[in-house]
């Protein structure tokens, strides 16, 4: 174990079509179309909190290894919590366009420790991770006092350090059984329990209270960080720490709905289909096809044109796409969701969550 962005309030117009133009959102009783919505990243719109500028709400820091070459994993938080990568290499993702892959030996991203990474009773941290091999002490990651993804003795355990004790959270598998194939996990704390998420699905629940232990360790993605003697042997993808708890339904969707399914076709066009069903509760599937490849943006809004969810947000490649969103965490009512494809393509769509 050793040009800002504000939310764009949106006039409107009459209306009750499905389809809206790419500029903006026409609902309503105004008369003069305005400009579309701005990026204002909040993960799940909660009145009366708010998201850090720049990045989802409560999220802290958010390595998606899409970069594809180079030294560094950018944060997409907003946070600007940037690591150095450190003999890890490239490879295709399991979640958008790349992840890294570390040797079991020396391999590391090192993220510098900074106040926003200082998480006490409230916490999400998750990632997909690919284990070749379950020998030895690993972990997916590590900032001194808090970690996921750690095996040793055979097992694989999320750990916390609460009060100067380690606190060891088994996995009901043991490590051998994630060999061989891509896993989504992660770990909350809301300050009464630890809940351990496995493929988007609670795997156990331990009664916990208490603060962890405060640090300025650097954190360490592959590696237990600040020790660096437990090093991961497989591949990594899409870490996020927040520091809220997420809840059930909020881990579930980071499983599902960022997997997105392609064809082996290349589209000839550009579309957004209807989501189906509609009216839907609380989940609902959404197909988009890529006529070519680019920069591609799946955002939902509520009717006053807040950002309310960011389903993909990355460079794709043509062809069929479809994603599963779920809406559990949201009130019932009118949303829209729109494809944005670099400046190639934009559409919108409305859709009704009826609980």
């Amino acid at each position: 174990m050793d040009g800002s962005t504000e939310p764009q309030t949106f006039n409107t117009t009459a209306g009750t079509g499905s389809d809206f133009s790419s500029s903006y959102i026409a609902i309503g009783c105004g008369a003069t179309p305005q400009s579309g919505a701005h990026d204002v990243d909040f993960y799940a719109y909660k009145p009366g909190i708010h998201a850090p500028k720049g990045g989802y709400q409560g999220l802290v820091g958010h390595w998606k290894f899409d970069e594809g070459s180079g030294a560094v994993a950018m944060d997409a938080s907003g946070m600007g919590n940037d690591g150095t990568i450190v003999g890890a290499s490239w490879i295709n993702g399991k979640v958008g366009s790349g992840a890294l892959s570390f040797d079991g030996a020396s391999t590391v991203v090192n993220v510098p420790h900074s106040p926003s990474l200082e998480i006490s009773d409230q916490l999400t941290i998750s990632a997909w991770c690919y284990l070749k091999s379950a020998e030895g002490d690993q972990n997916v990651l590590q900032k001194e006092y808090m970690a996921i993804g750690e095996v040793r003795n055979g097992g694989m355990a999320n750990v916390l350090n609460i009060g100067g004790s380690w606190m060891i959270y088994n996995y009901r598998m043991d490590a051998a059984a994630f060999l061989g194939s891509w896993h989504h996990i992660a770990m909350t704390y809301d300050g009464t329990q630890v809940v351990n998420y496995l493929d988007g699905q609670v795997d156990t629940t331990y009664a916990q209270t208490g603060v962890v232990n405060a640090t300025t360790a650097d954190l360490g993605i592959g590696t237990n960080n600040p020790w660096q003697s437990a090093w991961f042997n497989g591949d990594i993808d899409d870490v996020r720490i927040y520091n809220i708890p997420l809840n059930a339904g909020e881990v579930e969707a980071l499983y599902i709905t960022k997997v997105a399914e392609k064809s082996t076709s290349i589209p000839a066009t550009f579309e957004l289909a209807q989501n189906y069903p509609n009216p839907f509760n609380p989940t609902t599937a959404i197909h988009y096809s890529l006529a070519k490849s680019g920069h591609v943006t799946l955002t939902v809004f509520d009717v006053l044109g807040r950002e309310v969810e960011r389903l993909v947000d990355t460079f794709e490649s043509a062809g069929d796409y479809h994603i599963t969103l779920d809406a559990s965490h949201l009130q019932s009512g009118v949303y829209f969701y729109k494809l944005q494809v670099g400046s190639d393509y934009s559409s919108m769509k409305k859709m009704i969550l009826m609980k």
